[in-house]
């Protein structure tokens, strides 16, 4: 609804995104994430080279927002309350990284960690790093 109103149409906000990306930082270090997935869909097309994660807040079947995808992303990076230790395997043996969002409490982190993620999304890298490093 905000096409043209709040943002440029996908298509041309990819472009743009695209030629900053390659004049300014190394392309290797770096995904592409977005809910739209148009916009992921642009970059798929138009630049493959680029690692892509497929944010979802959405509660579809992960099947079935892969599918409305329209390929395989290299990471799907979904909010924490809709993953569990099956779905993160399921997804992995896919080779899909997992990577929640926003996962901010202790306990919430220890969690996805021992479900195996491949990394996390949160206001508090500190408390993730903790964990991590024990």
């Amino acid at each position: 609804a905000g096409d043209s109103l709040y943002h440029p149409l996908p298509a041309a906000y990819a472009q743009l995104v695209y030629d900053f990306i390659v004049e300014e930082m190394d392309t290797t270090q770096l995904n592409i994430q977005s809910f739209d997935f148009r916009i992921l869909q642009y970059f798929h097309e138009n630049y493959p080279e680029i690692k892509l994660a497929a944010l979802v807040e959405n509660t579809l079947p992960i099947e079935d927002n892969i599918a409305n995808l329209g390929f395989t992303p290299e990471i799907y990076s979904c909010y924490y309350h809709l993953l569990d230790s099956e779905k993160v395997s399921w997804l992995q043996s896919q080779g899909i990284q997992v990577i929640p969002w926003t996962v901010n409490e202790t306990e919430d982190i220890q969690r996805v960690l021992d479900w195996g993620v491949d990394g996390i999304i949160s206001d508090y890298p500190n408390r993730v790093l903790e964990l991590i490093s024990n």
